[in-house]
This record gives C-alpha cells, sequence and structure tokens, in this order.
C-alpha cells in the first residue's frame, strides 16, 4: 500500500513536472520567437542604420563638395569684386575722357564752323577777284553732217588760255584779237568746261544769286552745253545737270557743319516775248512777270509752277518735261532751232541751327534763242516771226549790256520781256558767267565775230560786289 501510494505520489510528481516541462517548452518557444523577432527587428534596425550610415557619409561627401565649391565661388567673388572694382575705374576714367572729348567735339565743330566760314569768306574774296561778269568763249566741233559736206573751217587761234584770235573773212581786213576769261576749243569736253563754272556754282550754297546764259548765234552749240544731247551720258550731260550734282554733293558735305537745306525748282520760256511755263501741266501757258519791292532785282513770277526738289533725278524729269514742251523747229541753219530762251530756275533756302545762319542762293540757267539772219535760215512764216522776236530781244539786251557799260544812268530792262527777266542777273546782284558759243564754220565766221563783239561788250562791265542773301532766321 504503501509502496502503491509511492509510485501515486511519484505519478503526481511526475505528472506535475511533464506539465512543468511543457510550460517550460511553451516558455522556451515562446522565447525562440521572441529571440527570433528581436533578430529580425536587429536586422531591420541593423540595415537602416547602415543605410542611414551610407546616406550620412554621402551627405558628408556633398558637404565637403559643397564647401569646396563654395570656397571656390568665393574665390570667384573676390576676383569679380576686383574685377568690378577695376572696371569701375576704368568707368570714371571713360567718363572722364568722354566729357574731355565732348568738351573737344564742342571745340572742333565750334573750329568747324569757323573754317567753313572762313573758307566761304576766302571762296568770295577769290570769286570777287574773277569779277561778277564773266564771259567763256566756247567753239563746237564740226558737226557729221558738215564734215561730209566738206565745210571748210574758219581761221581761229587761241594763242592763251584766254584769247582768240579769228581773220575776218576779207583778206585786207587785219585779225581780230578778243580776251575773256577762258577760251575752250572744240576739243574740250563738257567736263573741262564746267570746271571753269563749278565754284560760281559753289556760291550759291553760300547764298549768292548766280546766273549762267549762253549766247551765240543758231547752231552754236548753246543748248547742247546747257542740257547737253537728247539723250545724254555721264560724258555729255550738259552744264545744268553738272550744276545740280555739284550743288547735291555741296548740301551733303555742307550736313556735318550743321547745314540744312530746301531747294525748288521752275523753268520758263520766253517765245515771241511772252513768258510761258514749261512745267505746266497745259502747253504753251503763259505767266505774269512783275519785280518785287526793294531795289527792283527781286523776281516775281505769277502763276508759274515750282517744285520741290530732294534728290538729283527730280530735277532731270523737271528737264525732260521742259524739253518736251519748249518751242523748237527746223531751219535751214539748224534742223533742231530753239524758237525761244529758256530760263531754268533753282532756289537753295539754307538754315543752320548751330550758328542761327540762314540764307537763300538762287541759281539761273538761261539759254538764249541763236541769232539768225533771215537771208540765211530762210525763215518764213512762223519761223520768220519767231526769228524777228529773237533777234529783237537780242538787239535790246545788246542795248543794256551797253548802257551798262557807258553806265549813263538809265538801262532799259524793260524795253522787253528778255531784259526784264534777266535784270536780277545783270545788275549788280548776281554773280554772271556767259558762255560765248561760236561756229567752227568758215561761212559763219560773220556771226562769230559778231558774237565775239557783244562776249567783249559783257566782259567790260562792272556790277559791283555781289552781297549774300541772309534770309530770317526761324528755327
Amino acid at each position: 500500500m504503501a509502496r502503491l501510494q509511492g509510485f501515486e505520489a511519484a505519478a503526481i510528481a511526475a505528472s506535475a513536472l511533464q506539465s512543468e516541462l511543457e510550460r517550460a517548452k511553451e516558455l522556451q518557444r515562446t522565447s525562440d520567437q521572441r529571440i527570433d523577432f528581436l533578430q529580425a527587428h536587429s536586422s531591420k534596425v541593423s540595415a537602416k542604420l547602415q543605410e542611414e550610415q551610407r546616406l550620412s557619409l554621402q551627405q558628408r561627401k556633398t558637404i565637403c563638395e559643397w564647401e569646396a565649391r563654395w570656397r571656390e565661388l568665393e574665390c570667384v567673388r573676390d576676383e569679380l569684386a576686383a574685377k568690378v572694382h577695376q572696371l569701375e575705374g576704368r568707368k570714371r576714367q571713360l567718363q572722364a575722357d568722354l566729357e574731355s572729348a565732348r568738351h573737344r567735339d564742342v571745340d572742333l565743330v565750334d573750329q568747324l564752323n569757323k573754317s567753313e566760314s572762313v573758307r566761304r569768306r576766302l571762296h568770295e574774296i577769290v570769286q570777287d577777284l574773277k569779277g561778277n561778269v564773266r564771259v567763256v568763249c566756247r567753239i563746237r566741233p564740226l558737226l557729221p553732217v558738215e564734215k561730209q559736206e566738206g565745210k571748210a573751217l574758219a581761221k581761229m587761234t587761241i594763242p592763251a588760255a584766254n584769247t582768240i584770235e579769228i581773220e575776218p573773212t576779207k583778206p585786207t581786213e587785219k585779225a581780230l584779237s578778243f580776251e575773256f576769261n577762258a577760251v575752250f576749243d572744240s576739243k574740250a569736253g563738257q567736263d573741262v568746261v564746267f570746271d571753269e563754272i563749278s565754284q560760281l556754282v559753289q556760291s550759291v550754297c553760300d547764298g549768292f544769286n548766280v546766273s549762267i546764259f549762253a549766247y551765240g548765234q543758231t547752231g552754236s552749240g548753246k543748248t547742247h552745253t546747257m542740257q547737253g544731247p537728247e539723250v545724254p551720258d555721264a560724258e555729255t550731260e550738259g552744264m545744268i545737270s553738272r550744276s545740280i550734282r555739284q550743288i547735291f554733293a555741296s548740301m551733303h558735305n555742307l550736313q556735318m557743319f550743321g547745314w540744312k537745306h530746301e531747294m525748288t525748282a521752275m523753268f520758263l520760256e520766253i517765245y515771241n516775248d511772252n513768258i510761258r511755263d514749261l512745267l505746266a501741266d497745259k502747253k504753251a501757258e503763259q505767266v505774269q512777270l512783275r519785280m518785287g519791292a526793294g531795289d527792283g532785282c527781286d523776281l516775281v513770277v505769277s502763276d508759274a509752277k515750282t517744285f520741290t526738289i530732294e534728290r538729283p533725278s527730280d530735277i532731270f524729269s523737271l528737264l525732260a518735261t521742259a524739253n518736251r514742251n519748249r518751242a523748237v523747229a527746223e531751219t535751214k541753219c539748224n534742223s533742231r532751232s530753239s524758237r525761244s530762251h529758256s530760263v531754268f530756275t533753282l532756289r537753295l533756302t539754307s538754315t543752320n541751327d548751330r550758328t542761327d545762319e540762314s540764307h537763300q542762293g538762287t541759281l539761273n540757267l538761261i539759254d538764249l534763242a541763236g541769232s539768225e539772219r533771215l537771208s540765211s535760215s530762210e525763215s518764213a512764216g512762223d519761223r520768220q516771226k519767231e526769228a524777228i522776236h529773237i533777234n529783237t530781244s537780242l538787239s535790246m539786251l545788246a542795248r543794256v549790256i551797253r548802257a551798262l557799260v557807258e553806265k549813263g544812268g538809265h538801262v532799259p530792262y524793260r524795253d522787253c520781256k528778255l531784259t526784264q527777266l534777266l535784270q536780277p542777273s545783270l545788275s549788280g546782284s548776281s554773280k554772271t558767267l556767259m558762255f560765248l558759243n561760236t561756229s567752227p564754220r568758215a561761212d559763219h565766221v560773220v556771226e562769230t565775230i559778231n558774237s565775239l563783239r557783244f562776249g567783249a561788250q559783257i566782259a567790260q562791265c562792272h556790277l559791283g560786289v555781289a552781297k549774300r542773301n541772309r534770309a530770317k532766321y526761324d528755327k
């Protein structure tokens, strides 16, 4: 019994131990699971820590790189600051140089203006020394048709640059000698002839009135001298075109001195003692002529069209219109004879804001119809009437010239429209040059001598000193 009880007690004890063992195992499993969890968590924490360490190293590396870059930028900043300081010093120096240059520029502009004033005065003195009335003689060459017909040449020589000698038709008469400002033979081109008048044309830009007119018998080359052939080129264009080009060139050069310019033009003809507008819309439209107030040298042409000129091509267009409207006809002496006197007028108004100056110059380019003997031209009807008016007006011009040479007091300017229109050119208010055109033909020698004598009378005129036309300055 006691043994049985002992076995029971042992079984109970064994059961208790078994239970205790199960609890211990359960605790072991729980502990293992806890350990596994902690190990897994520790691995995660360790991985995260490693990642954070990696990121920390990368950030430290980035910080080091930025610190290095910052130090570089500080160096660049210091260099730029030094350069800015240097540039600011250079800027101050340049500003000082600029201010000095501005003062020098003002001085130079003042010197330029003074030099231009000196140039104008010297130019005026030179032109005055040459005389306000000049005569230039020009001998035209034989025309191809004249060569074919075997026309003989007159015995003319040019012993000096300003002298022409001609032998009359009668052998018993002595050779005649005439002195002018210049004499050009038949070989002289348009450019050579223009050189003689170019400085006179310059006076227009300086505020003077300039008149250039062509005189001579019919067929002596007056229109060719003034306008050139019907289709001119650079070598053959006439005095009108060349004068316009020079004036535009002078206007361009004077801009650097502060000058501004306005230009207008008109073109008239005197046909049978009537003044007509060659630029009018209606051909042969007559206009009226009257003298302005003052010394009687200011022409006013009512109803005549005036055109503003902005470029040389504007002038050439007007010349083409005028040539279409001008009265011409064929005569025995000339296949294209001008039956009227033409007057091209260019008015140039100049102002200068720097010097508060203003003046107005006028250029008159006059192509006189040629004198003709009715017995030679065989003109009849309208041509005869035209020839009579042309010869009469030229005779009236000769009377005016004789009165000016003799200085007898009254000068008959108002005897005809031609002398009335030329009054400003011959009364001392203008610098005047006459082209004395002559024919080289022997059968024209009588008319040539008459023309030379008339030119000699013109050369004896002393009209005083022309004055600059100062206009009222208005800014």
